[in-house]
């Protein structure tokens, strides 16, 4: 398969699991519009692939004004959006936060929102476009210390199905609900809890970012053509609905 002359989106581009999928869709011939907040990050990435094939921005995406920027300065149809973007923030020590809820429904949900409605203009018309968002098992079994977030990856999941209705036959739209994975991101959460939290997986281990990236690719490419509007779940065996 080649994706030689087709544009993506990835956001959250900076983190981990975006890396080996910004690689194989690179290897692909695509062109990427990636996205993130760190801009140190991002320099890494572009010094790594030294391609014209990829344009960097560092946003936050937190306005639709600011999405519209982005878009209509790119200016080119989109084949695929990928939102990785996010924040896992720890609300246990204080419940009711309202700033930690602001940054987990803006940093994960409103922002997707944002942007989808900065590409609606921007979708190719004569073959289905792409669209992949990040939820979480978080929605599905609550992160009792994670609540802003498991909101915000609950906003997600019905984001997916209201736009795959939206959308369709035009746009396919799908999102995956990773188990824990492997990150930066997680690595606190692992070492405090870790050993407890694989005894619930069915594969007694953590997700590596790979295999994440690997079922986004495959809801980018044909072989996933009439999976629309589903949430997969990518966690070993943790949540069997």
């Amino acid at each position: 398969m080649t994706f030689k002359g087709k544009n993506f989106i990835i956001t959250g581009a900076a983190g981990a699991i975006a890396e080996p999928l910004i690689e194989r869709l690179f290897q692909l011939k695509a062109n990427l519009l990636l996205i993130d907040v760190k801009k140190e990050k991002l320099e890494q990435i572009k010094l790594k692939y030294n391609s014209t094939r990829l344009t960097f921005v560092t946003s936050d995406l937190s306005s639709k004004a600011i999405t519209d920027k982005i878009l209509n300065e790119y200016n080119k149809k989109i084949y695929g959006l990928v939102h990785l973007a996010g924040v896992f923030e720890l609300d246990k020590d204080s419940p009711g936060d309202e700033e930690i809820w602001e940054r987990a429904i803006l940093s994960n949900a409103k922002n997707a929102y944002f942007l989808i409605s900065s590409c609606v203009n921007f979708f190719h018309e004569d073959i289905p476009s792409r669209i992949v968002l990040l939820s979480s098992k978080a929605y599905r079994q609550g992160a009792f210390n994670y609540i802003p977030y498991s909101a915000a990856k609950g906003a997600i999941a019905g984001m997916v199905r209201a736009y795959a209705r939206k959308f369709g036959p035009k746009v396919i739209v799908n999102g995956l609900a990773p188990g824990i994975v492997e990150s930066p991101m997680a690595s606190s959460n692992i070492k405090i809890q870790g050993e407890k939290l694989i005894q619930e997986m069915a594969l007694k281990r953590f997700c590596s970012p790979a295999e994440v990236s690997s079922v986004i690719y495959f809801l980018l490419s044909e072989d996933s053509s009439y999976i629309n509007g589903q949430i997969i779940n990518v966690d070993g065996g943790t949540v069997f609905s």
